[in-house]
């Protein structure tokens, strides 16, 4: 499962403000997101989580445990939506 692609892009697509059933952003637009509102520690701390995730050495509850931590309660609502999206690309949801 490629969830994200985590290497640092500049363009900007169209693609980034579709969302998908139930009002789940796209994961380009999720991304963008979260890159803009991390510091750059905390967004590699993101970014190794999900690379760790689509490697498959990493479990979806243990990404989602990691990464509810790195976003912490003032960004509930990001990570309730990468929940949803990275459940739901895992066949999870």
């Amino acid at each position: 499962m490629i969830l994200f692609n985590c290497q640092d892009t500049t363009k900007s697509h169209h693609k980034q403000t579709r969302t998908l059933n139930d009002d789940i952003p796209s994961s380009e637009y999720l991304y963008k997101q979260i890159k803009e509102t991390l510091d750059p520690e905390r967004f590699n701390k993101f970014a190794t989580n999900i690379r760790e995730l689509n490697n498959g050495t990493q479990s979806v509850e243990r990404t989602l445990q990691n990464i509810k931590v790195i976003l912490g309660d003032e960004r509930k609502y990001l990570y309730n939506q990468l929940s949803k999206l990275i459940k739901r690309a895992s066949g999870e949801s």
